[in-house]
């Protein structure tokens, strides 16, 4: 077994890509904001946290989706909710509540609404997790156990175009990476896929852990929470970093968004605070997987 140092980061080798392990530095906290409140850069009860291609921060809270710029600003307010939201890479924002998607476009002008129901509704009459890809395709698992345990993936305009199964087990959950991969985990597998659901890699996760991805950033890094202590993968799987966050509440439960993997923004529920961290050195698998990013769109 071998051990080499790589901007900052020590990589574990001998192992399968599978169990291999790594460390970086501490992200550093660099910013902090929000207090309870109904206010610009207040937050009542924020459930989740999304950002896009230019640096804005989305902030799911009662009724409404507050934007921010990189340093905290408050920038804008829709005013809709959902069980489930996301935000592509364009600034557009999608949620699902029941089984109904609306899609709303960065000026905040409702562009579509359709109901998954309604040329499959047996099959959608309970909705567990929510994706959507940068051209507006929508996946959606369900996990009845007497009819499978499915993926939808839905076009932009409310038509099925797929389904695949998990197998005996549910999924925990679905992301769309901004890496342009799918990404779905069962117990402490994440797989790795293409939008059309093909198997790309299949990681399993040393110290076996189970955790539920919340993000997946533009190096192929996924993230994920198990309310209090936050966890950076490598796309092998690899511990890059773990940190608590610095909210003071007994029960924080977080959500976490990255693009790139240098910067990191926590929502801190608990505290109604979202915080902001950078990597001086980020921990790199680059080499072997940028050539398994071009296999796979070759």
């Amino acid at each position: 077994m071998k051990a080499i140092a790589c901007l900052g980061c020590v990589l574990i080798l001998g192992m399968p890509v599978d169990s291999s392990w790594a460390m970086t530095q501490d992200p550093e906290l660099v910013l902090s904001w929000g207090e309870p409140g109904e206010a610009p850069g207040q937050f009542s009860s924020p459930r989740h946290i999304e950002m896009d291609a230019s640096g804005f921060v989305y902030v799911l809270d009662s009724g409404r989706v507050d934007r921010f710029d990189e340093d905290g600003k408050f920038v804008s307010r829709l005013s809709a909710s959902g069980s489930f939201f996301q935000v592509i890479d364009t600034g557009w924002t999608y949620f699902l509540t029941g089984t109904v998607v609306v899609v709303y476009d960065p000026a905040g002008l409702q562009k579509a609404s359709w109901d998954a129901r309604h040329n499959v509704y047996i099959e959608v009459s309970s909705l567990d997790d929510f994706a959507v890809d940068d051209f507006g395709n929508c996946f959606m698992i369900t996990r009845n156990p007497f009819l499978g345990f499915k993926m939808l993936k839905y076009a932009p305009d409310g038509r099925l175009l797929k389904t695949w199964t998990s197998g005996a087990a549910p999924w925990d959950g679905v992301e769309t990476g901004k890496d342009g991969f799918l990404y779905t985990n069962i117990g402490n597998s994440v797989d790795r896929r293409t939008l059309e659901g093909s198997l790309v890699q299949r990681v399993f996760l040393a110290p076996p852990r189970y955790p539920k991805i919340q993000d997946v950033d533009s190096q192929g890094n996924f993230y994920s929470s198990d309310g209090k202590t936050i966890t950076k993968y490598g796309p092998s799987g690899a511990i890059l970093a773990e940190w608590d966050s610095p909210g003071g509440t007994e029960y924080p439960i977080l959500s976490v968004a990255s693009w790139d993997g240098r910067v990191v923004y926590v929502l801190d529920k608990g505290a109604r605070k979202v915080f902001k961290y950078r990597f001086s050195t980020v921990a790199s698998e680059a080499t072997s997987w940028s050539s398994l990013k071009k296999k796979f769109r070759d």
